[in-house]
């Protein structure tokens, strides 16, 4: 789902009203549940632990918090 998104957002640049486009990316962080992990607050630093490293790694990426 997040490379998919990642890919819809690079392929649709932002026009102005000026006619100027510009091009957008993102980057995802992400984070996966797994046995001995309950709590919210671990999947999320997980999750933006992620995302720091793909912005770190170029941008425009989708990186799993592990």
């Amino acid at each position: 789902v997040a490379s998919r998104l990642l890919r819809k957002v690079a392929a649709e640049p932002v026009l102005m009203s000026d006619g100027l486009s510009i091009p957008v990316t993102i980057s995802v962080g992400t984070a996966m549940l797994v046995e001995g992990v309950d709590a919210v607050e671990t999947i999320l630093a997980l999750a933006d632990g992620a995302l720091y490293k793909a912005k770190q790694q170029g941008r425009n990426q989708v990186v799993l918090g592990e």
